[in-house]
């Protein structure tokens, strides 16, 4: 018999995942403008009280999370994006092109949230499903 080794989604997950290098500030780590943050990354940066590196795994199907290795147990530990709300359910390719709708300096200010960026982009891909007009590429 061949042995056979179970692989659980969350050990996929770090498999695929993209690394990445972000400094852990007192909001957390950023990628791609989008905050994640957690109690336990927060003890990080409370505990050192200096910017500290960390290795980010970051996801194309889901943009909800990141995983991120703790430097003093070198495990991963899940930390959830801050906006949920706008983060639910996106995959970043759809993310990356509800950015490139609305300028840096808006999403910077608060002056258009990233989810009204996302709803008017849904609204669009709604419109063009339903026209008649539009055929497939």
């Amino acid at each position: 018999w061949q042995s056979v080794s179970f692989v659980y989604p969350r050990q996929l997950d770090l498999v695929v995942g993209q690394i990445a290098t972000r400094t852990v500030f007192h909001y957390g780590v950023e990628y791609d403008c989008i905050r994640y943050n957690s109690a336990l990354l927060g003890t990080l940066s409370n505990r050192t009280r200096e910017n500290v590196l960390v290795q980010i795994r970051v996801y194309e199907h889901d943009i909800s999370y990141v995983d991120v290795l703790m430097p003093d147990t070198d495990e991963y530990v899940r930390v959830p994006a801050t906006d949920a709300e706008y983060c639910q359910g996106l995959n970043r390719h759809t993310h990356l092109l509800v950015r490139c709708r609305i300028p840096d300096d808006c999403i910077d200010s608060n002056r258009y949230p990233l989810f009204m960026a996302r709803a008017v982009l849904q609204e669009l891909i709604e419109s063009l499903q339903s026209s008649q007009e539009v055929k497939p590429c």
